[in-house]
Order: C-alpha cells, then sequence, then structure tokens
C-alpha cells in the first residue's frame, strides 16, 4: 500500500484554490497536528449534534434544539461557539450565525461519506 503524503496534496490543492482566486483558511488543523481520531460512536453523537443545530438554520426554536440535545446526552458535544449559540434567545442570533448554521449540512454530508453512508459527494451547477 502506498502511503499518502498530505502535505503535498494539501500544498497541490492550495495551490489550485488560489490559481482560481480562492483563499486559504490558514487556521484549519493540517494533517500532520495532534489530532485524535474519533472511533464511530463518536462520530455518530457529533453528527446528531450537527444535525440539532443544523435545524436552528431552519428556524427550529433554540430552546427546542437545546432542550434535544441536553435530553439526549449531547452536551459534552458542543463545540465553544455551538454553546455559546444554545446560550441566546432566538431574536438574538445574528444573520451570520444562521448562515454559519446552514453550512452544517456540508459537515453532515462529508460525515456520512467517511462512514460510508452515501457512495459520493456530488456537486450540482446551474
Amino acid at each position: 500500500m502506498q502511503e499518502i503524503d498530505c502535505e503535498l496534496i494539501k500544498r497541490e490543492n492550495e495551490a489550485l484554490i488560489r490559481e482560481h482566486g480562492g483563499e486559504i483558511c490558514d487556521w484549519l488543523l493540517s494533517p500532520d497536528q495532534d489530532t485524535a481520531t474519533r472511533d464511530a460512536q463518536a462520530a455518530a453523537r457529533r453528527a446528531l449534534v450537527l444535525n440539532a443545530m443544523l435545524q436552528i438554520a431552519f428556524k427550529a426554536p433554540i430552546s427546542f434544539v437545546r432542550k434535544w440535545i441536553g435530553s439526549n446526552g449531547l452536551d459534552e458535544e458542543l463545540s465553544r461557539s455551538e454553546r455559546a449559540i444554545l446560550g441566546k434567545d432566538d431574536a438574538d442570533l445574528t444573520e451570520q450565525e444562521r448562515t454559519n448554521l446552514y453550512w452544517y449540512i456540508e459537515a453532515l454530508w462529508a460525515l456520512a461519506w467517511a462512514a460510508g453512508k452515501v457512495e459520493r459527494l456530488v456537486v450540482r451547477t446551474q
């Protein structure tokens, strides 16, 4: 089995992105940083949180989502920013926060793909 050079792939992808006028998120983790691999159970719990938070983008009441996460024992899976959002009232949620939550759908699809639940990720253009 051939070893994958993650740094080379990263550099090539970043060059391609820049070539097309894109920007690079320097704060993203690189493959060599000390990151723990999550087991399937942890990934599933994270997917549940992502899905619950996504519902806020679709106008579900924050209080309902907060209660659902708590009643399903998922509080420990929350990020700092998710905790901050769950601490707000619906009227206090900014449009940017709602937009950021909408992008959780991308993370859910990526998790589904990584878990083998969908065969491929498809990008549709108009």
